[in-house]
């Protein structure tokens, strides 16, 4: 992910992490929705957890919410 990729567009910024049981499961799906309705929207969620958020688990993570990855980036913090 290059940060300049995201030069001259809207864009909205969460941290998260995908082991989080309440608030995630809820606003990432959101995080979706609001994609879908604002087609120059993009976002990027950054995992705050990566001793347990791998980049295999984050691409189980993307998978399961079907997440764009071209108007949605997922990443994380270096461990």
């Amino acid at each position: 992910f290059i940060s300049s990729s995201l030069e001259g567009k809207v864009w909205l910024f969460n941290v998260f992490f995908s082991s989080c049981p309440d608030v995630y499961p809820i606003v990432t799906p959101q995080i979706q929705t609001l994609l879908k309705s604002f087609p120059d929207l993009h976002a990027v969620s950054l995992s705050i957890d990566p001793t347990n958020d791998s980049f295999e688990k984050l691409s189980e993570y993307k998978s399961k919410y079907q997440i764009d990855e071209n108007r949605h980036k997922i990443i994380r913090t270096e461990s």
